[in-house]
């Protein structure tokens, strides 16, 4: 009986037999780890590009020069174009301000408005890619100022920050309730593991109580077999996770100028690629806590 009780003071392995919540846990976990990340990723993601829709949005504008009335005369309007850059740069808190080029702009309008733009035959307006320091500048007396100019207007992208801030809050707030309920799973389906295991092995653990084991090494014991399991589903799973994170980074090109913002930094890969490891920590109190509570109520 001695020699019992030392081995049991070191913590040797549990005489426990594999049953089939233990041997489903592994799978379950990778499933769980890959959705977490997944979920995890997109949220910090958008949250990202929200800030990122903050800092450039915020602070620019575009001037539109419009062809008419004099549309039969492109030094007319290469003339109000010049006029109003020279008007943007002498107005305090305008940081730059440049002419697209037509052919540029013809080139986005094109899939709009056909070929008829490209080849010219179509006037357009000519644009200003204007940044600014938002609360040095005065938009209204630069509204004012520029509507002198005849056919000169200007858009402040502010107006469109309200919306996109709301989308990504949704957004975020949605990928992060995926990762909750992703979370709650686990633990539930690490709480059914322990009490399968614990209820078919009643016998064994029965056993261990006659030969002077603790309620607290035969969970501690539980705790380890459970965080072996979920590192190894966490490992397969946050593998999979990553080759796809990995691979949508390296080879999604999006044309839209908002969705290349979507992006993960440094900061957002180590929090996510730290996802299978907490997983596998919070198995594995769940599992000492579980076993404990249903130990204490066995006789």
């Amino acid at each position: 009986m001695k020699f019992l009780h030392e081995k049991l003071a070191v913590g040797v392995a549990l005489p426990l037999r594999a049953d089939e919540g233990g041997r489903l846990l592994p799978a379950i976990v990778a499933v769980m780890i890959f959705l977490a990340m997944l979920a995890a990723a997109a949220a910090l993601a958008i949250s990202g590009a929200a800030n990122h829709w903050d800092r450039t949005i915020s602070g620019s504008a575009t001037v539109q020069v419009l062809p008419a009335p004099d549309s039969a005369s492109p030094a007319a309007l290469e003339q109000r174009l010049n006029a109003a850059l020279a008007a943007l740069k002498a107005t305090p808190g305008v940081l730059s301000a440049d002419a697209i080029p037509e052919d540029i702009s013809r080139e986005m309008l094109t899939p709009w408005l056909g070929e008829i733009v490209a080849s010219g035959a179509l006037p357009i307006p000519r644009l200003i890619d204007m940044d600014f320091t938002p609360g040095k500048l005065d938009l209204e007396a630069l509204r004012a100022k520029l509507m002198v100019i005849p056919g000169v207007s200007l858009d402040i992208h502010t107006q469109w920050l309200p919306g996109l801030r709301q989308s990504a809050f949704w957004a975020s707030l949605a990928s992060l309730g995926l990762v909750l309920t992703v979370g709650a799973a686990s633990v539930l389906a690490v709480v059914f593991a322990t009490r399968s295991t614990l209820r078919v092995q009643q016998d064994v653990i029965e056993v261990l109580h006659m030969i002077g084991a603790r309620d607290s090494y035969i969970a501690g014991g539980l705790a380890r077999q459970a965080l072996k399991r979920a590192l190894i589903g966490g490992a397969i799973g946050g593998a999979l996770a990553l080759l796809g994170l990995i691979g949508l980074a390296f080879f999604a090109t999006p044309d839209i100028a908002l969705l290349a913002a979507v992006r993960l930094s440094i900061f957002d890969w180590i929090i996510v690629a730290l996802i299978p490891l907490v997983g596998a920590i919070l198995a594995a109190v769940t599992a000492r806590i579980t076993a404990m509570r249903v130990l204490a109520r066995m006789v």
